[in-house]
């Protein structure tokens, strides 16, 4: 008996392949004071060949103002994005003498256990000059509206002080908010006074029709509040995702036609 197998031409290989592009870029962040003394910028690519996006001002200026933006930020394969963020409060920043992570474990942490990544932050407080009334917040910008977006943020700051930050996330959906304790006594594992092994994280979180998505934390205990490292993957809507592919198949069906 005969045995007959279908195969499918290169050339058509090639065309459904082009037919449906990649999805789920991600974007990383390293918030800090990149002075060299209190921290420093991530080298890319990372010990996991992964880019990241170091912001900082004015190289390590303690304080950020509002206002000040960072735009085409890369995602992790080195490819230009349309995704800007920009500041929209008051920030400051601290870290390796400040209780800056300085040794992250992959085990507890993943991809967000690079030392230079982890050892500074941006973080807001209670009173100082100009008084900060506890929140800061800026604005992530250039989305795409078809797209859904995840979030995952870390903060921490080593101290025996009991202080807990929360997460405020608002786009065209929304809005969502998670908290945890960023230090005290023995809260990390292994007895770190800090948090070294929790990373919160947002899904589906949709752009406004500006293709925003607003980002503000506050300082619910202790005065103080952190954010140390941010992840932005975008994720298509099923609606999307069928109409792209859908597209894909029918240039397949073109091509077999024709053959």
């Amino acid at each position: 008996m005969q045995t007959f197998q279908r195969v499918i031409p290169r050339p058509l290989v090639a065309l459904a392949l082009l037919a449906i592009p990649s999805f789920g870029s991600t974007v990383l962040i390293d918030f800090g004071r990149h002075d060299g003394v209190q921290g420093n910028p991530t080298v890319n690519p990372d010990t996991n060949g992964h880019y990241w996006n170091n912001l900082t001002y004015n190289g390590g200026e303690f304080q950020i103002p509002s206002g000040q933006a960072y735009n085409d930020l890369v995602d992790t394969s080195n490819v230009a994005t349309t995704i800007d963020v920009t500041t929209t409060s008051i920030w400051r920043s601290n870290g390796v003498n400040n209780g800056g992570l300085l040794a992250p474990s992959a085990g507890l942490l993943g991809d967000f256990a690079i030392a230079t990544a982890t050892q500074d932050y941006w973080f807001t407080e209670t009173g100082g000059s100009p008084a900060l009334n506890n929140t800061a917040s800026l604005v992530i910008s250039g989305l795409d509206p078809g797209l859904t977006y995840d979030l995952r943020l870390f903060g921490t700051r080593e101290s025996t002080s009991t202080r807990e930050t929360q997460y405020v996330i608002q786009g065209g959906n929304g809005p969502f908010s998670a908290s945890y304790l960023t230090s005290g006594t023995g809260i990390g594992d292994g007895g770190y006074n800090g948090n070294n092994d929790e990373i919160i994280s947002f899904s589906g979180i949709e752009p406004d029709g500006s293709g925003n998505i607003n980002v503000t934390i506050n300082a619910l205990q202790g005065g103080f509040a952190y954010l140390g490292v941010m992840e932005i993957s975008s994720v298509p809507e099923p609606s999307h995702l069928a109409m792209v592919l859908g597209a894909g198949l029918v240039g397949l069906m073109r091509r077999r036609r024709q053959a």
